[in-house]
């Protein structure tokens, strides 16, 4: 009936009672029903959806009275509104449906089965829905609005951003943090996608239009609407094939709507996804359908690195993985891509290998096996002749077999034999096991039994020293006894997985990563009651300050948590705010106990008018031992921190030993001292503290130390100031600094005492030497211990020392004109204080 209706009304009004009787032959309800809307609708407008925007602008459509539309957001094959639900008054994101003679039932059920779908998942990165109803010809359902723009906007702005546009959300293309950030994105769209698979939920359609990008950079997957569930199945028809043409996978391409496609399909699709992120081109391209669905079944992929150098290989494999045409040869799950993803971020090894020659070859051969299948009948022919002379050179094979068998068995012990010879052992089993005639032999019936024996005894004794070694029974942690016998039981296992690769029980029975450090985490109030909340970790790159994924540790206390050695940020969600630990794991330690004690001093959600907010932004951190220019150092993202607004003075550092009862060092006692008898002296900086005394009242105050990149961002801004204040004319240096050099590193502790009692300012002194944003005192007064570890060159690359720390800012005693790249260096944590060294403390805006 559309389709008549829809030719008719192109005609002319005289023709168009002719054009209907022959249309609808002897049907005479249909030949009456059509020329009955032809009547009542001389023209094609009631073919037409209902214009929203007018429709609000008289009266509210039937259905959404509570909502007050504002604007539209987007028009795919719907349009979706940003509108305010009044009984809630929450901003909204509207998806309408109006109906009209062109609307089927079953675009209707495919427009309330995205809802439907959606509302079985529950995770951070997902499109939440609110709620969904229909009144009459008007559907609709509201969603989480997303401030930002989806990923499609973004690569467009990357590519090709004209004048008037907006700046991309994503740090620049050719800006070193853009990689990372973009395989940050892909692993929390992955670990979304995770989740919809294990409900049963198949998308279908990941692409960038899909995934929205919020103003903080997180990624949020949305549009379920054909996506295929166990609940509720699917609604798309035989030959019409689900999801977008450019991002559909082989067997989606191949099947043409089948609906024999799993959740690999999505892999795929976010694969390419993460390919045109990091290349801002598709990997197919081609003038028609038909020549894109080609290529997606029969091409490669250019590779990621031959179109964008600066990818690291690791994302590359990772990318080419998850675009594997044959799904055997793709990542099994959405969380194996996520979890290498993760790897990727924190630096560790992946687990995915470049696929081998001989598979790529396999996949060739595969996809043009019709020509391969004519020169294979050519090959046939050749064959038949040498096979008289084949059964001659299996013979001479199976006594060299059998002999080679024979030399293994003829070795007393194999434990001093190297896996290279043991697999060409194996090897000359599984042949001779192949082989019908030898089977019953008896050099075949031993080495398997001796090669099983080996196999087990590798699996139990690698077992029983991992038992004594992840069970120690005395109280010392880092005994190296113990971990000499971790090392032993993982050689065991490894070795044994490595000779025996199809054995499942061998397989299960190595531990995944044995060498990470285990944490347990607790939380106490002013009153020493344990505190309920949740713990989450994130790791800190020593070369750039910048935080990894957020990995989710559970509900307090935490008992052994397995994370990789490294330096990380552990974050206490407690009632009262957020408190964040900063703590250095290693493998050393079986297990690091983390005691977060809330002592009342500050409220962790109040920064107070002594700290100001820094807003983030890209640094270009100085390489350590490496004078500063153009194109030195790496560009570290600095998320917006609060930074207190001048050192912490000796008065108040006085405050924080005198309550935990701290024991400090000699020459704080001397300080000490002297401030009792001079008052005004407790407005100086704190000095004669230990990087380690400068964490534990930052942590007292429910606050942190800062990082290095924080530290100069705040000091330097996005001008990249070589001063921390506006220089004048003359590039005046202002503040506590190149005073009077009173050599007092050679001076003993007193006489340290003494000169920086007279030299030094105090902390809210010279209102001049404050940044624009107001923070005091980052060039001159006392040098500050920020967070970050120690990192040195060595030849071309970089190391970082786990028991160094940064010191950043001059100091009282400074003669040398310099300004802030220079002002880096490297010191002990444990027992080193000085006369010129202080700290500050910082806080993060948000977790």
């Amino acid at each position: 009936m559309q389709e008549i209706i829809g030719q008719a009304l192109g005609l002319p009004v005289e023709q168009r009672a002719a054009f209907v009787a022959d249309a609808c032959g002897e049907d005479a309800a249909m030949r009456a029903e059509a020329m009955a809307l032809l009547a009542a609708n001389p023209s094609d407008d009631f073919l037409r959806p209902v214009d929203l925007h007018a429709a609000a602008a008289k009266a509210e459509p039937p259905g959404l009275q509570d909502f007050v539309i504002e604007r539209e957001l987007g028009r795919g094959n719907l349009p979706v509104y940003l509108a305010t639900q009044r009984s809630l008054d929450r901003k909204v994101a509207l998806k309408v449906l109006t109906e009209s003679l062109a609307t089927s039932e079953r675009q209707i059920e495919r427009f309330h089965r995205e809802p439907r779908a959606a509302a079985q998942l529950n995770h951070p990165h997902i499109v939440q829905v609110f709620t969904d109803g229909s009144e009459g010809a008007t559907h609709w359902f509201a969603m989480e609005y997303v401030d930002g723009h989806d990923m499609g906007r973004e690569i467009d702005l990357q590519r090709d951003r004209l004048p008037n546009d907006p700046a991309p959300l994503l740090p620049a293309f050719a800006n070193s943090g853009y990689v990372t950030a973009v395989a940050r994105i892909c692993a929390d769209a992955a670990d979304a996608l995770d989740c919809a698979h294990r409900a049963g939920i198949v998308h279908r359609d990941v692409k960038p239009q899909n995934l929205l990008l919020d103003r903080h950079c997180h990624v949020k997957v949305a549009d379920f609407g054909i996506a295929r569930t166990a609940r509720y199945g699917t609604l798309t028809r035989t030959g019409e094939a689900p999801g977008s043409l450019y991002y559909m996978s082989p067997e989606q391409a191949r099947l043409r709507g089948k609906d024999r496609v799993d959740h690999r399909t999505d892999v795929y699709s976010l694969g390419v996804v993460l390919y045109e992120l990091l290349t801002l081109t598709r990997p197919f391209e081609g003038l028609t359908d038909h020549e894109v669905l080609s290529q997606i079944q029969q091409s490669v992929a250019p590779p990621v690195r031959k179109r964008n150098k600066r990818v690291p290989r690791d994302l590359e494999t990772i990318c080419s993985v998850a675009m594997a045409k044959d799904v055997a040869d793709r990542y099994p799950t959405a969380a194996a891509l996520r979890d290498d993803l993760e790897r990727f971020l924190a630096h560790d090894a992946i687990h995915a290998r470049p696929t081998p020659v001989w598979r790529r070859l396999q996949n060739w051969s595969r996809r043009h096996w019709r020509p391969l299948s004519a020169a294979a009948l050519v090959l046939v022919a050749a064959t038949g002749a040498s096979f008289a002379t084949s059964s001659v050179t299996r013979a001479q094979g199976r006594r060299q077999t059998v002999a080679a068998l024979e030399r293994l068995l003829a070795i007393a012990d194999w434990q001093p034999l190297t896996d290279r010879e043991l697999q060409a052992g194996l090897e000359q089993l599984e042949q001779a096991m192949r082989d019908p005639d030898l089977l019953d032999s008896s050099p075949v019936h031993r080495a398997a039994a001796r090669f099983d024996s080996m196999r087990r005894d590798l699996l139990q004794s690698g077992l029983a020293l991992l038992h004594s070694a992840t069970n120690p029974t005395d109280e010392v942690a880092d005994d190296p006894a113990r971990f000499q016998t971790l090392f032993e039981s993982t050689h065991r296992l490894g070795r044994a997985r490595h000779l025996f690769p199809t054995d499942r029980e061998v397989q299960t029975a190595f531990p995944d990563r044995p060498f990470d450090a285990r944490v347990s985490l607790t939380a106490r109030g002013p009153d020493d009651a344990a505190l309920a909340g949740t713990a989450t970790a994130r790791r800190i790159d020593p070369f750039t300050d910048e935080l990894g994924p957020t990995v989710e540790l559970g509900a307090l206390p935490v008992e052994q948590h397995a994370l990789p050695a490294g330096y990380w940020r552990l974050q206490f969600h407690l009632p009262g705010g957020l408190r964040e630990l900063t703590r250095m794991l290693d493998v050393g330690r079986w297990n690091h106990v983390v005691q977060c004690v809330v002592a009342g001093t500050a409220s962790p959600t109040e920064p107070g008018s002594d700290m100001v907010r820094i807003q983030g932004g890209d640094l270009l951190q100085p390489e350590p031992l490496a004078p500063p220019g153009p194109g030195s150092g790496r560009v570290a993202t600095v998320a917006a921190f609060w930074l207190d607004r001048y050192e912490v003075s000796i008065g108040e550092f006085r405050e924080f030993v005198q309550r935990t009862q701290r024991p400090m060092n000699v020459a704080w006692s001397l300080l000490d001292a002297h401030a009792s008898e001079h008052p005004e002296v407790a407005e100086l900086p704190a000095v004669f503290v230990s990087w380690e005394d400068a964490r534990a009242y930052a942590e007292w105050r429910g606050k942190r130390l800062p990082t290095r990149a924080e530290w100069l961002w705040a000091a330097r801004g996005k001008q990249n100031r070589w001063l921390p204040y506006a220089p004048t004319e003359d590039a005046e240096v202002r503040g506590a600094l190149e005073r009077e050099d009173p050599h007092a590193a050679d001076l003993g502790w007193p006489a340290q005492v003494s000169a920086f009692v007279r030299l030094a300012t105090p902390v809210r002194s010279m209102p001049d030497a404050a940044t624009p944003e107001g923070v005091h005192h980052m060039l001159g007064n006392v040098e500050e211990w920020v967070e970050s570890v120690g990192v040195s060159r060595t030849g071309d690359s970089l190391r970082y020392w786990a028991n160094e720390r940064f010191i950043q800012g001059g100091t009282w005693w400074d003669t040398r004109k310099r300004g802030l790249p220079f002002n880096v260096r490297t010191d002990g944590i444990h027992d080193h204080v000085r006369c010129a060294c202080g700290f500050r403390c910082a806080r993060s805006d948000q977790p």
